[in-house]
């Protein structure tokens, strides 16, 4: 757990901390943080092709589920391409589209802030542009549908043990996570500092069901929670 953890902060004093410790934490040990969780996750089978395929490999189901459950590589990876200071997951990504694998990442739609997930067949900065929020988005890119996603690798400010999450205020992913078939897995990808006791926690705000850093997986013991509808 963070220094972040003690007196319990709101929201603005939480992602005020977050943001000068992940500053702090200089750029080398950001590469190396992002690494390390590029290799868990492909421990978890998502850098290689679905899981159906015979060429991929095979990740286990979370707890407590079924052994013919949807598994974490499963249908198509969403993802994010990152804004400074975030994991950067851009290895995984090429990893997953060159062994065949299917990867989305978001993209804001114009005039009604929702996110929607888009294809994305290549991570070379030729084939990439910027919304108007500066996060990078493929050319041309062509809309996916939730329903064909099968995990949603999501980015955050902070995590803790109940898989609440905080954002930077906006209110996207709240929205978008709330929108997706109960059978995508979400799951929450962050460096170890950002990981707190407790974020504040409001009715519209969305969980994760584990948290992946470099230093482990965390998997949440209530990852619906008290939720009410998207605002």
């Amino acid at each position: 757990m963070s220094a972040a953890a003690g007196r319990q902060p709101d929201k603005p004093e939480l992602r005020r901390r977050i943001v000068e410790a992940l500053r702090a934490l200089g750029e080398d040990a950001r590469a190396r943080g992002s690494a390390a969780i590029v290799a868990r996750l492909v421990g978890l089978g998502f850098g290689g092709a679905p899981a159906g395929d015979a060429a991929g490999p095979r990740a286990v189901p979370l707890p407590g589920e079924a052994a013919d459950a949807p598994r974490l590589a499963d249908g198509v990876l969403m993802a994010f391409l990152p804004l400074r200071l975030e994991v950067d997951l851009t290895e995984l990504l090429r990893l997953r589209i060159a062994s065949g694998g299917r990867v989305a990442v978001p993209r804001v739609v114009e005039m009604s802030d929702r996110i929607e997930p888009v294809e994305l067949t290549s991570v070379e900065p030729a084939s990439l542009d910027s919304d108007r929020f500066g996060v990078p988005t493929p050319r041309g890119a062509v809309p996916v549908s939730t329903e064909a996603l099968g995990a949603v690798l999501v980015p955050g400010l902070a995590f803790d043990d109940e898989g609440r999450r905080l954002g930077r205020g906006g209110g996207h992913y709240d929205r978008f996570l709330a929108r997706l078939p109960r059978t995508v897995r979400r799951i929450g990808i962050c460096f170890g500092l950002q990981r707190v006791e407790r974020v504040p926690e409001e009715r519209h705000d969305r969980r994760v069901e584990c948290v992946v850093t470099e230093e482990g997986i965390t998997y949440s013991r209530t990852p619906r929670g008290p939720q009410g509808p998207p605002q």
